[in-house]
């Protein structure tokens, strides 16, 4: 006639199913901070799918002390990674890496700042170590942009249409190429001649000589 949660219990069932369903497997996190810009202030965590989410570095448990504290009193953003794979297998870097990238182009796209990912990114399997590893660079942030809580969805809804739908050869590759270009040029003024040349490519693909 009545329902008590007994948490004992519970863990020991739930650890026995966690155990049969990642026998021989392991969850490995790969996270870099993402500057120029901020979550609401009551939003700790943004799922963008697949695996991938914006976080407060101050949420990101044991995260490093490198990632998580710039410049400013706000700790950074983490762009994260998380995937569950074979323990023997080698951290997805290269996947992060490029799932990152997109995320940023679409953060681009849809809101205008100097966004840029940090130089290094950082990975564990499991509860193990933190392991520094290069990213690339990818700009220098300019500003903070902060992303309300009612745009959210829209931010998650365009993160997932430009990985879906974003152009891999043709004119708007190469423009969207260009753009990015210009996006992580060091100041504002040297990025003029890449965002013409992108407009070029979209809206005069046929060159200056046809007239148009």
């Amino acid at each position: 006639t009545e329902f008590a949660f007994d948490r004992d219990r519970f863990e020991a069932a739930y650890l026995e199913l966690e155990q049969a369903l990642y026998d021989g497997r392991a969850v490995t996190v790969v996270a870099a901070p993402l500057l120029g810009l901020a979550l609401d202030v009551d939003t700790r965590e943004l799922p963008l799918g697949e695996g991938l989410s914006l976080v407060r570095g101050d949420a990101l448990e044991d995260a490093p002390p490198d990632a998580v504290w710039g410049e400013g009193e706000e700790p950074n953003v983490l762009i994260v990674l998380t995937a569950a794979q074979d323990r023997d297998a080698p951290p997805p870097v290269s996947v992060a890496r490029a799932r990152f990238r997109r995320a940023l182009t679409a953060l681009r796209l849809f809101e205008q700042g100097g966004y840029a990912l940090g130089p290094m990114a950082w990975t564990r399997i499991d509860a193990g170590t933190w392991r520094a590893v290069a990213l690339g660079g990818s700009g220098r942030p300019r500003m903070i942009r902060r992303i309300t809580t009612e745009h959210e969805d829209e931010l998650r809804a365009f993160c997932n249409l430009v990985a879906r739908r974003a152009p891999r050869s043709g004119e708007i590759s190469w423009a969207l190429a260009r753009f990015e270009m210009g996006c992580e040029r060091l100041a504002p003024f040297e990025s003029l001649t890449d965002h013409l040349l992108a407009l070029r490519a979209l809206l005069e693909p046929e060159g200056p000589s046809s007239g148009r």
